[in-house]
């Protein structure tokens, strides 16, 4: 039996596998033309390359924005098939210069996985005629719920393939009390007893329905004895009443049709596990023993089903959302059992903290919201992910002007695709400067807005800043990137959405009152 759930869901995953596809390859090409631009700039000039580089980790810098977020089950949550497909894409193009974008793409290959039962290892690369496919799925789907709708206002269930089965039985199967065919009146009365399936029309190309009663009993409705030759047919015996069977078995024997009667005792032998031969000529005693056969496995299918389900409840639950709303329940008892063990933050860390804090609001506002919206183990969390950053950003402009070497050392690690020597190399980065005594930097004033505020959400200001990339030369994959990473933080954490302008402008905000500038920048 098709269940329209198991066919909507059996859809996206085919949708999904073919999304990435194309994600794949549209991340292939943008690696290869950056490295054939590259390569083609280091043979005109050495100055034509360094250009050229800068624009790229400008570039790398807008597609780690975008990939940072992959990281929160928040964005999952929301993410579309075309939003999987693009983000795929930037993480494949960058996965061999970015640490971040190698980890990203970990993570979309596990979440993927899990969430969807799409193994990426195994999904390959045929660049022939992969996007066409995925356009034609993508108008399929959207013309076909456009066509259901009104089916669906009246309430009918509508199902995504053919169905068959005991539980969904063709107009062709059905009779009226009175004996008349099913007709389109005897439908629209009770459409709770009805699904649909909208079928396309090979020379009109027209949407036709195809109705299935899914409870002829409740619909009024009888089911004749078939035509004899169905019972060769396998199809027709998933869809078979009991009375049926029984039915034409005792035509075949009133018949002497030595073949149909041998015929029908083995399927039912085959299919129920019941000797048919001392039935003959009872239609109604065989009938009820096959009518009892389907009760119990019936309710042996629904046992299994329920215990199925809560098998995986519980499995779901154990992983997910029972760690949160544990974590929450005991946020008070652990904060009163860490302190009872832990020494309390002397003043100097609580103003390193408060002051890293200011910083993420500006150059990681998506940590800072995380660590202002959560509490407990995800708080502590995104807690560390914020001193992290923050010490990175201010061990850095130290190092920039008194150890240039260990900062080289360090920009070479973070354009390195290993991570190990980049985790390694910000380690000793961070003990330097602590060893140095941590001597403040001014890593804020670094981030502030342009003199002159600008319309940071209209559209002019990203036409402008299309326009200046493209005549930089900026591939337009990169641009499309930068773009959506411009979206992605163009409200500054705090601000007020509603009743704000249509063209809001960025403008460094109270401090005091968490509102902040957000940006594109970020350390890892």
């Amino acid at each position: 039996m098709t269940h329209p759930t198991d066919a909507l869901t059996d859809d996206l995953a085919r949708a999904l596998r073919t999304t990435l596809q194309v994600a794949m390859l549209a991340g292939q090409d943008i690696a290869r033309r950056r490295e054939n631009r590259l390569r083609q700039a280091q043979q005109d000039s050495e100055q034509r390359a360094a250009a050229l580089t800068a624009r790229l980790r400008a570039e790398q810098a807008s597609a780690e924005a975008q990939l940072r977020p992959v990281h929160s089950p928040r964005w999952w949550t929301a993410a579309t098939p075309e939003i999987l497909a693009n983000t795929y894409r930037t993480a494949y193009a960058w996965k061999d210069q970015s640490p971040l974008a190698a980890d990203t793409l970990t993570r979309l290959d596990e979440q993927l996985t899990q969430r969807h039962g799409i193994d990426t290892s195994k999904l390959g690369v045929d660049p022939a005629a992969v996007a066409d496919k995925v356009e034609a799925v993508m108008n399929e789907r959207i013309a076909r719920e456009k066509a259901t709708e009104p089916y669906t206002e009246r309430g009918f269930t509508i199902v995504e393939d053919r169905p068959a089965g005991r539980g969904f039985i063709p107009t062709w199967d059905l009779r009226q009390a009175s004996g008349e065919n099913v007709d389109q009146e005897t439908i629209d009365t009770a459409p709770a007893h009805w699904a649909v399936y909208l079928a396309r029309d090979k020379e009109t190309g027209d949407w036709t329905p195809e109705y299935f009663c899914t409870d002829p009993d409740a619909a009024g409705l009888n089911r004749p004895i078939p035509p004899l030759h169905l019972a060769y047919e396998d199809w027709w015996w998933e869809m078979a009443a009991e009375h049926q069977i029984a039915e034409i078995h005792d035509q075949f024997i009133h018949n002497g049709s030595a073949y149909g009667i041998a015929h029908m005792q083995d399927q039912i032998s085959r299919r129920y596990g019941i000797d048919a031969r001392p039935f003959a000529g009872l239609p109604d005693d065989l009938a009820a023993r096959i009518s009892s056969v389907n009760a119990e496995r019936d309710k042996e299918r629904a046992d299994d089903k329920g215990t199925r389900e809560r098998v995986d409840a519980a499995a779901a639950i154990a992983q997910t959302d029972a760690i949160d709303k544990s974590a929450d329940r005991r946020q008070t008892s652990e904060a009163t059992a860490q302190s009872a063990q832990e020494p309390a933050p002397s003043p100097r860390e609580q103003q390193e903290f408060a002051d890293a804090l200011e910083w993420a609001k500006q150059a990681v506002p998506r940590d800072a919201e995380r660590y202002v919206d959560t509490v407990g183990r995800r708080q502590d969390a995104a807690r560390e992910t914020i001193i992290t950053g923050w010490e990175v950003a201010q061990s850095k402009g130290w190092a920039a002007d008194h150890a240039p070497a260990l900062a080289a050392q360090f920009a070479q690690s973070e354009a390195s695709a290993n991570r190990e020597d980049y985790l390694t190399a910000r380690t000793e980065l961070i003990g330097e400067w602590t060893t140095a005594g941590r001597p403040r930097v001014d890593v804020i004033s670094a981030l502030a807005p342009p003199a002159v505020p600008f319309k940071y959400d209209s559209k002019e200001r990203r036409d402008a800043l299309t326009a200046t990339l493209t005549a930089a030369g900026v591939d337009p994959d990169a641009i499309a990137a930068r773009l959506a990473a411009d979206r992605d933080n163009a409200h500054p954490i705090g601000a007020p959405v509603a009743g704000a302008s249509s063209s809001p402008k960025a403008r460094k905000g109270d401090r005091s009152a968490g509102v902040e500038v957000s940006t594109e920048r970020g350390d890892r």
